[in-house]
């Protein structure tokens, strides 16, 4: 019997996703899966959007100041 338990989960782009599994089974040692899409998607550098460092202890965005 093996159990499949998601840690985490996110939006790479519209379409992609990125999922961190953590696998247990009976037969063998538990393991952490990272899924990747499928396919990669094609994105120039230029396109992100500009984003300032934000301290760890900061869930605010760019409001914190940095650490």
């Amino acid at each position: 019997m093996s159990t499949i338990t998601t840690l985490a989960t996110g939006q790479i782009n519209a379409i992609d996703t990125i999922t961190v599994e953590l696998v247990e089974t009976d037969e063998h040692p538990t393991v952490v899966i990272i899924r990747w899409p499928d396919k990669p998607s094609v994105i120039h550098p230029r396109r992100f959007p500009m984003s300032q460092p934000r301290s760890r202890n900061c869930s605010r965005g760019p409001t914190c100041s940095p650490a």
